[in-house]
């Protein structure tokens, strides 16, 4: 009998011992499933990357263009940014009306808003330009940022001095704060002018003189992927659009806050497709939405 019940107590002392192990198995593979869910939707200080950044472009009958550029910029981005998480959205305009680079700027600033809440610089990246060198500071965006400062296309110098087109960056919480692009300029050209005036009122300007943050000579050198006709149309449009952007530049200078009312916060549109790509040795990811707006006002052409 006292045999017996040692049996018996040894068993039970074991198939405690069993579960137990079971039990301490499987709690750790919760917690371990919790915290890749968690490292998906939030960095963390766990997480291999140190921050997300997203690179828009505005888009529409560039192919040659965009192709070179995502064979060109994924590579080297990961070169660069080996510890960032960076993806690529590409707004696409899904009509024949005038070209509106502000607008799509303000759908994807609203997407990648939406995709990635803790997204930190935004990159309004032009599809036809490419860094000539490593060390372009795309992750930097302190300060509302120039980067494209040398622009082979203009003899490795810019137009003028209050140039803020090509390639610029800022964190998001800059961005809102301006209230995006105006989304009124359509055609070719203007609404680079109203981004500055926007980040001037704001004073996001670099101290102590106002002027445009750029990166250090050498690091902000651009190449120009070909400006033929072929791949490059150029932009049409009529006098009362022209006559139109003038006019609401020049209230922009003259510290307009009409900046308030247009931009991200009145903005409208539709998306037609958004399709997503996962590319491991390039971007996180790749974003290519389809859209058309709603209640812009434009002539019609193309850009």
């Amino acid at each position: 009998m006292k045999q017996a019940f040692s049996a018996s107590k040894l068993l039970t002392a074991v198939s405690a011992f069993v579960m137990s192990i079971i039990i301490m198995l499987a709690t750790h593979s919760q917690v371990s499933e919790l915290r890749a869910i968690s490292t998906d939707l939030t960095i963390d200080d766990t997480s291999p990357f140190i921050a997300e950044h997203a690179v828009i472009i505005p888009y529409r009958n560039r192919s040659y263009h965009l192709e070179r550029f995502k064979e060109e910029m994924g590579p080297y981005l990961r070169r660069n940014f080996p510890n960032d998480r960076l993806s690529l959205w590409i707004i696409e305009q899904a009509d024949d009306q005038l070209f509106n680079r502000g607008w799509l700027a303000n759908v994807g600033i609203a997407q990648v808003g939406l995709a990635q809440p803790h997204c930190q610089c935004i990159i309004f990246h032009d599809v036809d330009l490419i860094p000539e060198l490593d060390g372009v500071p795309y992750n930097q965006c302190n300060l509302p940022s120039h980067l494209s400062s040398q622009l082979e296309h203009f003899r490795w110098g810019l137009p003028y001095q209050k140039y803020f087109g090509g390639v610029v960056t800022m964190h998001m919480d800059h961005w809102r704060k301006i209230n995006g692009f105006s989304n009124d300029y359509v055609g070719w050209g203007g609404e680079d002018d109203d981004l500055y005036e926007r980040i001037r009122i704001n004073d996001l300007l670099e101290e102590p003189h106002g002027t445009i943050h750029r990166p250090p000579q050498g690091k902000g050198r651009f190449k120009t992927i070909s400006q033929s006709s072929n791949y490059h149309p150029q932009g049409m449009r009529g006098k009362e659009e022209y006559a139109h952007s003038l006019t609401i530049l020049e209230e922009m200078r003259r510290n307009s806050d009409r900046w308030k009312t247009d931009g991200l916060l009145d903005m409208h549109y539709t998306i037609i497709e958004h399709k997503t790509e996962m590319h491991l040795s390039m971007f996180a990811s790749v974003h290519h939405i389809t859209c058309t707006p709603e209640d812009i006002r434009v002539g019609s052409g193309s850009k």
